[in-house]
């Protein structure tokens, strides 16, 4: 069985950073594999586990807590989500507006639409 390339490093790193910058709240700053989470611009507990969030949601799993504490720069988070996800990102958040699109806001596959 192949692997899926939706979690190739490269994928899932710039899918992190775009999260981590989404959450976080910078565009600015650069993010490199080796940096500490908690020293990220506007790093806090509340919007590093609200991130954490968004990617388990992205990536269709649950991450153990004790892991994700353990996690201490942005590389240990993407081996995370390389060693416990099955699957690519199933949507993203948008960059004007943070609203979800695909399956995981309701419109893909499978999805009934809303009625009036």
């Amino acid at each position: 069985m192949s692997r899926n390339p939706a979690l190739d490093h490269p994928a899932v790193l710039a899918t992190v950073i775009r999260v981590l910058r989404s959450e976080l709240g910078f565009d600015a700053h650069p993010v490199e594999p080796g940096d500490r989470l908690d020293l990220l611009p506007e790093a806090d507990s509340v919007r590093l586990m609200r991130a954490v969030s968004t990617l388990e949601r992205l990536y269709g799993t649950e991450l153990d807590d004790n892991d994700v504490h353990a996690a201490e720069t942005v590389a240990d988070l993407v081996a995370l989500l390389q060693e416990h996800a099955t699957t690519g990102p199933v949507a993203e958040p948008t960059t004007e507006t943070g609203a979800e699109t695909g399956a995981a806001a309701g419109t893909g596959a499978g999805a009934s639409p809303e009625r009036p």
